[in-house]
């Protein structure tokens, strides 16, 4: 795997991550040896920052509440950086980012298609003991919508987390709108989704391990399933 240093920035929101950031870096440097690793700390009050900054990732913070926001955040550091890919890796550990490198790989070598415009989306595999039924049920019903409002087929996981973008589609999806971040929450995969299909963006597919945390530990909360739905429909 080649990846130049000007070329992949692997993008993690951190909240309260404490306790997993440090594999989570030590992992993704592995993976991605000469990209840029960016941590936006999401207004953690734990050492999360302090953390990030041991290993060596490049550490900037948003103090505003929401993946969303975070994200947002550190899409524009890495546009305004000249980054060409962007990569979007979780910091709980639950995604292999061994598999997210191969993703931008087969992103790079497939840069196709009359729009310009790419999106890699990891399609989650999980071992049958550890699925979680109302992830099933929420990407169900996100799917649902989406079809049903763009009247196209959108990729088999809405939800993952695990995602790439070449530069040309960032600044398409993360525009802002009276100086505001685009998104706020955990509609944000379901948005970026909703705008790449409108974009007529080329989706490349490919699987990432997941091993999910348990309930307890998840920061998604029911209530979000509303702000997905919305996402769905009006992105």
């Amino acid at each position: 795997m080649q990846l130049l240093t000007n070329k992949v920035c692997v993008l993690l929101p951190a909240y309260n991550e404490e306790h997993n950031i440090e594999q989570c870096l030590r992992e993704t440097q592995a993976a991605f040896p000469n990209a840029l690793i960016l941590v936006v700390d999401n207004n953690s009050t734990d050492d999360t920052a302090a953390i990030a900054w041991r290993m060596g990732a490049c550490v900037v913070s948003e103090t505003a509440l929401g993946k969303g926001r975070a994200v947002s955040t550190g899409v524009k550091l890495a546009l305004n950086e000249g980054y060409e890919w962007i990569a979007l890796h979780d910091s709980d550990n639950e995604y292999d980012v061994k598999h997210l490198a191969r993703l931008v790989d087969s992103c790079m070598a497939d840069n196709t298609g009359q729009s310009g415009l790419v999106m890699g989306v990891g399609l989650r595999e999980v071992a049958l003991g550890h699925v979680l039924w109302r992830s099933l049920l929420a990407n169900f019903v996100a799917r649902v919508a989406l079809r049903l409002a763009l009247r196209k087929t959108p990729p088999s996981d809405i939800l993952t987390g695990a995602r790439v973008m070449n530069a040309e589609l960032a600044r398409r999806l993360f525009e802002c709108q009276d100086g505001k971040a685009p998104y706020k929450g955990f509609e944000l995969e379901t948005a970026l989704t909703r705008k790449a299909l409108a974009a007529e963006a080329k989706l490349v597919c490919a699987p990432v391990r997941y091993s999910p945390r348990a309930v307890t530990e998840k920061k998604i909360k029911a209530w979000d399933m509303l702000g997905i739905l919305k996402a769905a429909w009006y992105a």
